[in-house]
């Protein structure tokens, strides 16, 4: 008995160690072959010679992603799945450890574009609460939705979720979207979003982003042909989009098929700002709504041009709006009457802005080129606004006397940004 006791004495410490840690995996997506169990070779991308484990669908490949795992999808084919992508998982405890679906690097660039459809192509969070998850570098075509009130990704009940340079188009509703009550934290960098709403009837409202939660990170992002809003931050609830950043997009042509425009947000009482972005080509630049109104928004170092109503609308209470550009719209190129208390100076407009002369002359407008030429009016004209405001969408630091506008002149002419994928060229269809 002494015996068994000293035993049980000597094992229970090895009794109360944890379970140890499920180990990751990497593993890929390929249609180009059946599914393999453990012998994919990434190479020759062959069942055979290899260690690795393939699925062949998307909700395969979806449905076994784990803790800390890669699913690596291969590109040079397009899916035609009808059956749409869940992840539900508490994927890692930070970024570096998240669980990550990417395109394969190396390969033309993954094309999901379902036969049919009836759901978001691919939901997070949509059954269990999910987090630490990064989606980067495929697209996602879903001209073939068919239901209303659908997007190509949609978040749910989801937190710590990157959206990173993913291509999304034709999504019912709207391309990248999150749930009204639930999910927080989620960062949206380097997208590409294109003709979101189309087909859909009148009275509906369609956005490229559409996410009214908190603490979200909206970047680097270019929204186009949009029908209704390009990037709609708004929720009626108080509070619901606190902490949200709108920097460095670049939105235009949207507003489509019904009244919209680039950029709205409402719902923020703290924390937000929207900064850097340019936007043209649509119904409003910047719009907002007096009957949601957030507070102690900044708005600094926006350009806007050619807006078929007014240009930058702000209907806030104490808004802060410095540095920014507004100039060839059919309307009012900066209205504030229905805001509370708002600060506004340093602004360059075709009238009624506190930054007078002649309006900008921009390196090739035509072109989406919206950086000061030489010699343009609001070169060394703004305020100075300190950091994070103090760079621009290209990285050059403001430093000395600011710029008006999106872009700090340098002394050259930068190359104006080219979509890397889809449509390189865009006609606006009449309303």
């Amino acid at each position: 008995m002494r015996a068994l006791r000293l035993l049980l004495l000597l094992l229970l410490p090895l009794l109360l160690l944890p379970a140890p840690a499920r180990a990751q995996e990497t593993y890929y997506l390929d249609n180009t072959l059946v599914d393999c169990a453990s012998s994919y070779d990434p190479d020759t991308r062959m069942c055979s010679g290899g260690a690795a484990k393939s699925w062949d669908t998307w909700d395969e490949a979806c449905d076994d992603l784990g803790a800390g795992d890669t699913l690596y999808v291969r590109g040079g084919t397009t899916y035609t799945d009808t059956t749409a992508c869940l992840l539900n998982a508490d994927f890692g405890s930070s970024y570096d450890d998240a669980a990550h679906v990417l395109g394969f690097p190396g390969d033309t660039r993954p094309v999901w574009q379902p036969s049919t459809i009836s759901t978001h192509v691919i939901q997070v969070g949509n059954s269990a609460a999910t987090e630490w998850l990064i989606l980067e570098g495929f697209n996602v075509d879903a001209e073939n939705q068919g239901s209303a009130e659908k997007f190509a990704v949609f978040l749910y009940d989801a937190t710590n979720i990157k959206v990173s340079d993913l291509y999304l188009e034709d999504g019912q509703f709207g391309n990248l979207g999150c749930g009204a009550s639930v999910g927080s934290d989620f960062w949206f960098t380097g997208n590409e979003l294109v003709n979101a709403g189309r087909d859909v009837e009148e009275g509906s409202a369609e956005h490229g982003i559409y996410c009214g939660r908190p603490n979200v990170t909206i970047e680097y992002n270019e929204v186009r042909l949009s029908s209704s809003y390009g990037i709609h931050s708004y929720s009626p609830t108080a509070g619901n989009t606190d902490g949200q950043i709108i920097r460095f997009n670049t939105s235009h042509d949207n507003s489509q098929e019904r009244f919209g425009g680039d950029i709205i947000l409402a719902g923020c009482e703290v924390g937000c700002a929207v900064y850097g972005n340019v936007l043209y080509n649509s119904d409003a630049c910047i719009a907002n709504n007096a009957a949601f109104r957030s507070v102690d928004v900044v708005y600094y170092n926006n350009t806007c041009s050619g807006a078929a109503g007014n240009g930058i609308n702000i209907e806030d209470t104490t808004p802060i709006i410095r540095n920014n550009i507004s100039v060839n719209n059919a309307g009012t190129d900066l209205k504030t009457d229905l805001a509370t208390s708002p600060t506004i100076n340093t602004n360059l407009c075709d009238a009624g802005c506190d930054v007078t002369g002649a309006a900008p002359t921009f390196v090739d407008a035509m072109a989406g080129n919206f950086r000061l030429a030489m010699s343009s009016n609001g070169i060394d004209d703004g305020a100075t606004l300190g950091t994070p405001y103090d760079v621009d969408a290209d990285g050059t630091p403001r430093t000395g006397l600011w710029d008006i506008g999106a872009y700090e002149f340098d002394g050259g002419a930068p190359v104006p940004h080219v979509p890397s994928r889809g449509i390189q060229f865009w006609i606006r269809r009449a309303n």
